[in-house]
C-alpha cells in the first residue's frame, strides 16, 4: 500500500491536511477532522492513479486458489475475476474494525474462492487503517474481541500451503498474519527482535522456524511460473468468456416495471440473484414465490377463470415493488460486496 500512499505527496509539511506520514508503518497523523477527506483521496488513488500490472492478477484469478487474502483495501483482484475475458465466480468479504460484517460464512473452494480484504475495504472509510488509533482499534477488535469468523480463521490455519506474494517481512501486518496462522511463538519473538535490523537474519528465521521457502524473484515472475505449471497440469480455471456480469441497479428494475415489463423484471432479478448464489438464496426463494404468483395469475387469465385480473395484477406488482424496496435494496449491498 505504501506506493499508493506516496502518491498523496505526504512528506511532512507538504499536505495541509496531514501533519505527518510514518513511512515504516504506512500510517498518518492528520489534522483534526481531516481523516475522512484523505480517505476519499485514497479511494481516488486506487481507482485513477495507481494501477497494478493486470497480467499477474489475471493469472492469479485462474490459478485454483480457494482463498486469497488481500493486504491492501483495494478491489483490483475482484476486478480481475470480473474481467470480461474470463468472468470467474468468487466471494468477497473484508475485515472491518468498526464492526462485524454480517455475512453467512460459506466455505471457499477452488471453483468459487473467497477474496478477503484483511485490512478493510477502500469503499468503506470506517474500515481503513490510516492512523495509529485505527491500528489499535483494529488489533483490539481482532484479538481482544475476536471478531474474525472462527470458521474462516480455521480454514486459513488448516490450509496445506500458504503463498505470500510481495509480503515484506518486517511489517506489522506480516506479524498479524503469523498470529492468525498460529505459527511457532519462539520464532515469532525472534522475528520481532530482528524486524528493525533489516538484515538477512530475519529471512533465516522464516526459513528455519517456519519452513518458508523464500524465492528472490519478482511477484510477476513467480506468478507466471505457477500459472504455467498449472496450465501444464490442466488445473487452470476456465472462464465464462465474454458473458456479461449481471449488474444490480434498482432504478433499472423499477424503470422496467413502469414500462409494463413485470415478467421481464422478475427474470432480470432472478438472473442477478442466481449469479450471486448461495449468498442470495434467501432473496431468490422469496423472488420465486412472486414469480409463481404471477405465473398462476397469468395462467388463470388465459383460461378465462379469473375475475378482476387488472386489479389482481396491480396488487402483485405492488407486492413486488415492496419486495424490491424493503428486502432487495437492504440486502443486495452486502450480497454483491
Amino acid at each position: 500500500m505504501e506506493k499508493e500512499l506516496e502518491l498523496l505527496s505526504v512528506k511532512k509539511g507538504e499536505h495541509k491536511q496531514i501533519k505527518n506520514f510514518y513511512k515504516d508503518d504506512g500510517l498518518f497523523f492528520f489534522e483534526q477532522g481531516f481523516q475522512n477527506r484523505v480517505a476519499r483521496k485514497i479511494r481516488k488513488i486506487y481507482t485513477r492513479k495507481f494501477q497494478p500490472k493486470p497480467k499477474a492478477l489475471q493469472q492469479i484469478a485462474q490459478i485454483p486458489f480457494s482463498l486469497i487474502i488481500n493486504l491492501t483495501p483495494s478491489k483490483y483482484i475482484q476486478k480481475a475475476f470480473q474481467n470480461s475475458a474470463i468472468n470467474l465466480p468468487f466471494y468477497h468479504d473484508f475485515y472491518d474494525k468498526s464492526g462485524i460484517i454480517q455475512k453467512e460464512y460459506i466455505k471457499p473452494t477452488k471453483e468459487k474462492p473467497l477474496i478477503y480484504n484483511l485490512l478493510g475495504n477502500v469503499d468503506k472509510d470506517e474500515s481503513l487503517i490510516l492512523t495509529h488509533d485505527n491500528l489499535f482499534d483494529y488489533l483490539d477488535s481482532f484479538f481482544a474481541k475476536n471478531k474474525m469468523h472462527n470458521d474462516l480463521k480455521t480454514h486459513i490455519q488448516n490450509a496445506h500451503y500458504h503463498i505470500f506474494l510481495g509480503l515484506p517481512t518486517d511489517k506489522w501486518y506480516t506479524q498479524l498474519l503469523l498470529r492468525i496462522l498460529k505459527l511457532n511463538q519462539k520464532g515469532k519473538n525472534e522475528i520481532e527482535r530482528l524486524a528493525t535490523t533489516h538484515t538477512d537474519k530475519n529471512q533465516v528465521i522464516y526459513t528455519d522456524q517456519f519452513r518458508f521457502k523464500i524465492q528472490d524473484i519478482s511477484v510477476e515472475d513467480f506468478v507466471d511460473g505457477l500459472y504455467n505449471a498449472c496450465e501444464e497440469e490442466d488445473l487452470l480455471k476456465k472462464g465464462k468468456g465474454q458473458t456479461a456480469i449481471p449488474t444490480f441497479n434498482i432504478d433499472t428494475l423499477k424503470d422496467m416495471l413502469v414500462n409494463n415489463e413485470f415478467v421481464e423484471t422478475i427474470e432480470e432479478l432472478e438472473t442477478i440473484l442466481k449469479y450471486h448464489q448461495p449468498r442470495s438464496n434467501d432473496l431468490l426463494s422469496d423472488l420465486l414465490i412472486h414469480k409463481s404468483n404471477v405465473k398462476t395469475l397469468e395462467g388463470e387469465n388465459n383460461l378465462g377463470i379469473v375475475t378482476d385480473y387488472p386489479i389482481k395484477r396491480r396488487q402483485l406488482i405492488k407486492n413486488f415493488m415492496d419486495f424490491l424496496d424493503n428486502d432487495v435494496v437492504s440486502q443486495m449491498e452486502e450480497i454483491v460486496l
